[in-house]
């Protein structure tokens, strides 16, 4: 089998994370979403897949490589201007032709869905093409894909407004017979949700919408994000290339019980500091007397100083909180910033990759969507990331 992952897209909605690296790239504990992805088509099968790549495009390439690490073969097809991605998809079989079927794969959706069972099932039903669907009790953000009682898809509903919870939404994998994109645009942006799929509807072609009992989930968004880490925590879903070392919140060995805490093995963390519960402490980290961590991610190299206090809060990569700095609910700071001593970030503070914030000085209350946050900046900083961006 052969797949294709979209990775090309900016991530605008999981900044500040995705200011350094594309968003296939932000860990979940010991690796990034893309290792798990490609792990997991490996185990079910693939040998094959190309990566279609644009955003940090040479980042992804590094990690990638050639793909011998997970014994299968990886190809890269950079876009220079977005194209969609149905169009990238085009595009990748305009300049390798394929005559097989082949799975697209989202480079933002988690699952441990069997791809073999889902590529098989449409083989076996001779579908042009197939979406693979999965429950959520979010249609609203998703839209909702109607089926027939053989399977086919009938209808796409939009971000219903009554729609009934839970309901079958589009997971972003699709299975695509080739010979079906032949009489689309070439080198034109073209969206499968938004373009291809409903036109496919109205054209009446064996288009299957296959229902899955797995786990699913996207990293569209930092609360989609921090929830795909919790379930990963505490054991809802086992994903593949995702591996957990058992500490309990004292970042002790706890084989008797369920962890909900991942420590890195290579972290330093003080006797005095508190690791509470659905925390990530990632490589090379620091956690300094009497700080407090609760329900909270710091990332690779990232300092938490004496004192310092995380709730509900991300830190990532190589920043620094100074002694008694406080991260309230739902702060999100990115790559290199540093959190001055005794600095109070208020709820819902998103902090843009390397920007420095030392005083409360020039506090300005923004209204983004119904929440208020405020940022306490120096005066060089970049411009704030606020939540709902993008």
């Amino acid at each position: 089998m052969e797949a294709m992952i979209l990775v090309g897209g900016r991530g605008t909605r999981l900044e500040p994370l995705t200011d350094t690296r594309p968003k296939p790239l932000v860990a979940l504990l010991n690796a990034p979403i893309l290792e798990s992805i490609i792990q997991h088509l490996k185990d079910e099968g693939v040998d094959r897949i190309t990566l279609l790549t644009g955003y940090h495009a040479d980042d992804l390439r590094q990690y990638a490589g050639s793909g011998n690490r997970w014994g299968v073969t990886v190809e890269y097809l950079q876009e220079r201007t977005p194209l969609g991605t149905a169009g990238s998809v085009i595009r990748a079989l305009d300049l390798k032709p394929r005559q097989d079927p082949f799975l697209v794969v989202s480079g933002d959706g988690l699952t441990n869905i069997s791809f073999a069972h889902f590529y098989h099932q449409c083989q076996a039903q001779s579908a042009h093409a197939a979406i693979l669907l999965a429950q959520s009790v979010e249609p609203q953000r998703y839209g909702v894909v109607h089926t027939d009682a053989h399977g086919y898809v009938r209808s796409f509903e939009e971000k219903p407004t009554h729609a009934p919870t839970p309901a079958w939404i589009n997971t972003g994998i699709y299975y695509i017979d080739p010979r079906q994109l032949a009489t689309l645009p070439h080198n034109t942006p073209l969206d499968f949700g938004r373009q291809v799929f409903p036109r496919w509807v109205a054209e009446q072609r064996p288009f299957l919408g296959i229902r899955s009992e797995g786990y699913w989930t996207d990293i569209g968004t930092i609360q989609s994000y921090h929830q795909a880490i919790d379930d990963i925590l505490d054991e809802t879903v086992l994903l593949a290339g995702v591996i957990r070392y058992p500490v309990n919140v004292n970042g002790q060995p706890n084989p008797a019980g369920r962890a909900t805490v991942y420590i890195d093995p290579t972290a330093h963390i003080s006797p005095r500091a508190t690791i509470g519960p659905y925390s990530v402490i990632g490589p090379h980290a620091y956690v300094g007397d009497r700080a407090r961590i609760d329900h909270s991610i710091v990332r690779a190299y990232a300092r938490i100083e004496a004192g310092a206090s995380l709730q509900n809060a991300i830190v990532a990569e190589h920043s620094i909180v100074s002694v008694n700095a406080t991260l309230s609910d739902g702060v999100v700071i990115g790559e290199a910033c540093q959190i001055g001593e005794s600095v109070h970030l208020p709820p819902d503070t998103h902090l843009p990759a390397f920007t420095t914030c030392t005083t409360f000085e020039s506090m300005r209350p923004q209204e983004a969507g119904g929440n208020h946050v405020a940022i306490h900046v120096s005066a060089s900083a970049p411009v704030l990331h606020t939540p709902q961006s993008a």
